[in-house]
């Protein structure tokens, strides 16, 4: 059996008042019951500064599958949970921060939203656009909850994405026969992003447990499938 077969599936999400949040979380659950496995479910920011539930230092840990669920506030920024996440993808988009190779993560991104505000999916797509700048494999459509519509409405809209788009996508991934993961380009994907995080915020300095952690994540096979539900960006004064 493949390390991916056995690895965990991470989770990360950005929200403002908690419909993203419930969304990754449904989704974190319905992977775990249906692949047997635990997911990692948690901010996006977190996920850059603190990282998630194994022993040692795990931040910016990426591991093959990532599945990311995000929206937007105000006029196209990012929500509580994805702030820094989007600042760091803005600089290496603009040019201003170096390039981070993530041509070893394969990712799925959900967006949910008001399509009566023009700018309800900016962040949806500056997540889409970092992602396959820096190398990184798009798994299946990009999902779009619009709190607009009724014909899907936005939870129908997230149960169509997931049983047509997301859980076909996975099931050739963690259910097929694939190779193991390449660690190697994971582990530069992890310095690549350390790296832009630590230079735009200095204080986030480097655990003395890097080089520990290296060998305990990857001993697990841990997989972060960045649980990119691109939760589409709810441009409203107020987010839902």
């Amino acid at each position: 059996m493949s390390v991916a077969k056995k690895s965990p599936v991470l989770v990360l999400y950005a929200s403002q008042t908690g419909s993203t949040e419930a969304a990754a979380r449904n989704i974190a659950d319905a992977i775990s019951s249906r692949y047997g496995r635990p997911a990692e479910c948690l901010w996006l920011d977190d996920f850059l500064e603190s990282g998630y539930g194994v022993d040692g230092d795990t931040r910016c840990m990426w591991t093959e599958v990532v599945v990311m669920c995000v929206s937007s506030y105000g006029v196209g920024q990012a929500p509580l949970g994805g702030q820094k996440f989007r600042a760091v993808a803005d600089a290496v988009i603009g040019g201003s921060e170096e390039k981070v190779d993530l041509s070893a993560v394969q990712y799925a991104l959900l967006g949910l939203g008001d399509s009566s505000y023009t700018t309800f999916f900016e962040n949806p797509k500056a997540t889409d656009k970092i992602m396959e700048q820096c190398g990184a494999t798009r798994i299946c459509g990009v999902g779009m909850g619009d709190a607009n519509s009724d014909d899907p409405d936005q939870i129908e809209a997230i149960r169509i994405w997931t049983d047509d788009e997301l859980v076909p996508a996975l099931d050739k991934i963690l259910m097929g026969d694939n190779e193991d993961p390449n660690i190697a380009r994971l582990e530069r994907a992890r310095k690549d992003t350390l790296r832009v995080y630590q230079s735009m915020y200095p204080e986030a300095s480097e655990s003395t447990t890097d080089d520990a952690s290296k060998g305990v994540f990857y001993g697990l096979g841990k997989i972060v499938v960045v649980v990119g539900v691109a939760l589409t960006a709810i441009v409203m004064a107020t987010q839902r």
